[in-house]
């Protein structure tokens, strides 16, 4: 017939698992969410070997967590590398929290505290419930979707309780394709926070043509470096004959400002 569609039963049943599939990851979605972890920042040193990170479930039904951490790094470009530790021991490492409580995971430092301050990352990973086995063979055949829940916490291990005062200096920018690419130098032993980036391109007369503000939170290890990339259009780089580039730090009110000239795009060196 004209204008009418047969759907056959293998259609129909295609069409309800998608349906049902793409519903348990909403619920199970949701459900993650409800777990939250305090406090978001850990830092251990000789008088202080060990810390207590609270899990609390706020969802409604049980969560299975393990425990882990790895040891957190950047390379000379700038890319994250981590490693598998046994540098800590956690109590429990393997914990069930209930509805509604708050779990205590107790977290000790059982190495040598380092000249420069060392990074870890601490996990706390949800294991999947156990089955039915009617169930085990609906997620063997693709029928469900299980998500499992993986938060991460930045741990600290450092010779005193206050980081030392942030030193750095500003890598001289470079062209790329879209604009231009600027690094950060850490030169203390200790990371620091970065809250804020403000980029401003300056005409011949010192005036504003372009700027653009970033929120950044991102940490710049101890004697590593940190990069970003700046997105410039060619018309205001023709224009311009400044660059200022003003870093502002957690913690501190007023930026760090560098000024570099610049033709095109292209920073000038003397």
């Amino acid at each position: 017939m004209h204008g009418s569609v047969i759907l056959d039963e293998g259609y129909i049943l295609k069409r309800l698992l998608l349906f049902l599939g793409l519903l348990l990851f909403s619920i199970q979605g949701y459900a993650i969410a409800q777990l939250t972890i305090w406090p978001v920042n850990v830092a251990l040193w000789p008088q202080k070997r060990m810390d207590v990170v609270h899990l609390i479930n706020k969802g409604k039904t049980a969560v299975n967590i393990q425990v882990s951490a790895a040891s957190w790094d950047i390379d000379k470009n700038g890319k994250s590398i981590e490693v598998s530790t046994g540098d800590f021991i956690f109590f429990p490492r393997l914990t069930t929290i209930a509805p509604g409580e708050d779990k205590s995971i107790r977290i000790g430092y059982n190495g040598v505290f380092p000249v420069r301050e060392k990074p870890y990352r601490l996990y706390f990973e949800e294991l999947p419930k156990l089955k039915r086995p009617a169930a085990q063979e609906e997620t063997r055949m693709g029928f469900g979707v299980e998500i499992v829940l993986k938060l991460s916490v930045p741990l600290f291990v450092r010779q005193t309780k206050d980081p030392g005062k942030p030193r750095f200096r500003i890598i001289t920018p470079t062209k790329t394709e879209t604009g231009l690419r600027i690094g950060l130098q850490n030169k203390g032993n200790d990371h620091f926070q970065l809250k804020q980036l403000l980029v401003k391109l300056l005409d011949y007369r010192g005036r504003s043509i372009f700027s653009e503000q970033k929120q950044m939170g991102q940490r710049v290890l101890g004697q590593r470096r940190a990069f970003f990339n700046i997105a410039l259009k060619k018309n205001d780089c023709a224009r311009a004959r400044q660059i200022e580039f003003q870093f502002t730090l957690t913690g501190r009110k007023s930026p760090y400002i560098k000024r570099f000239p610049i033709r095109r795009c292209v920073i000038q060196m003397h």
